[in-house]
Parts: C-alpha cells; sequence; structure tokens
C-alpha cells in the first residue's frame, strides 16, 4: 500500500496533519473575514504519487471501500466512467472497458453524497453501455443508532434508501455479504482469473476481502492510507 516516508511514528503523523489542518483553517477564516488584506493565498499541489491504476487485461474490476478508502476507489470508478462516456464504452486507446463494480460502506449515509456528480453521470449513462457499471452503497450506522452499535441486523425495510438528488441510487443499512457480493466473480461470463479485486479501507476490511478474492481465484490488490 502506499507509505509515507521520512515519519517517526504514527503519532508523529498524526501531530503534524493536526497541525496543518488547524492552520488551514485559521487561514481560511482570516480570508473570509478580509483580515489578510488582498495578498492572494498560494496552494502548492504535489504529486500524485504511486504506480498507476492498471485495467488494461481484465475481465471485470470490483472496487471494494470503507470509508474514506473510498477516495482511490471512487477515482478509478469516475475515470472509467468518464472515459466511457467520451469513448463509448472504450478507452482513449479504442480498448473495451471492462464491468466495473463499486461497493462502498461508510458508518454515515451522508457520506454518499459527496459524489452526487458521479451518482449523477453513472445513471445517465449506465443504460448506454449495457450497465457495465454497478455502485452498491452500505451505511453501517442508522441515523438513531448511538456510537458502537454499527453492524445492527438488515431488515425489510432498510433496502429503500435513496441517497439524495439521484434518481434511484439506493444505499443498505448494514454490511455486506460477501459471498454474495463475489458472485460476480463466478459469473459464466468472466474469468476469475482476469478479474481484479481492488480494496482499500481498515485492515479487518482488507483481509476479509482478501480471503475473498483468493478463494475465488480473483487477481487482488490493496491500498492503505498510513495515519
Amino acid at each position: 500500500g502506499a507509505k509515507i516516508a521520512n515519519m517517526t511514528s504514527a503519532d508523529d503523523l498524526s501531530t503534524q496533519s493536526m497541525q496543518f489542518t488547524t492552520l488551514l483553517y485559521l487561514l481560511a477564516q482570516k480570508k473570509a473575514k478580509n483580515e489578510i488584506g488582498n495578498h492572494e493565498v498560494e496552494i502548492h499541489v504535489d504529486g500524485p504519487y504511486g504506480k498507476p491504476f492498471v485495467y488494461a487485461g481484465y475481465q471485470r474490476i470490483v472496487l471494494v471501500a470503507g470509508g474514506i478508502g473510498v477516495t482511490p476507489a471512487h477515482s478509478i470508478f469516475s475515470t472509467l466512467l468518464a472515459k466511457s462516456v467520451q469513448f463509448d464504452g472504450r478507452d482513449e486507446d479504442g480498448l473495451v472497458l471492462p464491468p466495473v463494480d463499486l461497493i462502498w460502506m461508510a458508518k454515515d449515509a451522508s457520506m454518499f453524497s459527496m459524489f452526487t456528480r458521479t451518482w449523477r453521470q453513472y445513471e445517465q449513462h449506465n443504460p448506454n453501455c449495457n450497465n457495465k457499471f454497478s455502485v452498491r452503497l452500505f451505511a453501517t450506522r442508522r441515523p438513531s443508532a448511538s456510537r458502537g452499535d454499527d453492524d445492527a441486523k438488515v431488515d425489510g425495510e432498510d433496502f429503500n434508501n435513496v441517497v439524495p438528488d439521484t434518481n434511484a441510487i439506493m444505499y443498505t443499512y448494514g454490511r455486506p455479504d460477501w459471498s454474495t457480493v463475489f458472485s460476480v466473480i463466478r459469473d459464466s461470463d468472466t474469468d476469475p482469473a482476469q478479474t481484479l479485486v481492488f480494496v482499500c479501507g481498515p485492515q479487518r476490511l482488507v483481509d476479509d476481502v482478501e480471503g475473498q478474492a483468493v478463494r475465488n481465484g480473483a487477481t487482488f490488490q490493496s491500498e492503505a492510507f498510513l495515519f
């Protein structure tokens, strides 16, 4: 997974991250109150780092994310979706894009609204590409649940939830049944050896998904955030 160099410990990284975030917040407040005059605020962006995501040679891509681990998964999903929209189901080199499944678990269902623009594009384009893309969203904490009350049992009332400002992007309260989710790998039209399972999230999730991917004969790839 991704690693951050030159940090002596996780506590050092967490402390520096909080310090930077606090300073950035204070700067934004001063800018909003016009307390820094006409000075321009410069933002320098460095990167990206690491190897690019390679989808060529795979018949299916399964993206699994937990919490903020959706960052790379959404990036991959939205990039392939945009290519499909622009090049009619292919990429810029004429390669036919594989089906892409996105499975995202988050504690708070409101997080799903962060990507409304992507969901709308998905809803508009998917019928035009034989439903090549799929999105499955899971909220592990109900609005009335107290902290620590995740993993509440799923019942029939937990399925009919629509992400605001979308036509029919559904989310479910609870956690996915991985054996059911990964049945797609055993689809008669898919060679398990040519299915890529990518996951980013808590270590427990990574371990669970890796076990399912290996048992089903798929290629496994993970990415981690180190804090």
